[in-house]
């Protein structure tokens, strides 16, 4: 079960103290464990992209290597 942002923003409220009490353990583990791979699926998207980039400039350098031959 997660929360949406607006609800964990709602929470710091200091008059929602009881309903602070409420969140569990679990569920702060929960979220960190969502967040650490949800950036790990975009870090590796970004390696991806980055890859296929680097790919295309070495394409690019190897086929002007040729027509200079």
């Amino acid at each position: 079960m997660s929360l949406p942002t607006e609800r964990w923003l709602d929470l710091l409220d200091p008059k929602l103290e009881e309903e602070r009490s409420e969140i569990t353990e679990d569920l702060l583990e929960a979220e960190g464990r969502e967040f650490v791979a949800e950036v790990r699926s975009k870090l590796d998207h970004a390696l991806a992209v980055l890859a296929v980039e680097a790919q295309q400039e070495a394409d690019m350098y190897w086929e002007r290597a040729q027509i200079s031959a």
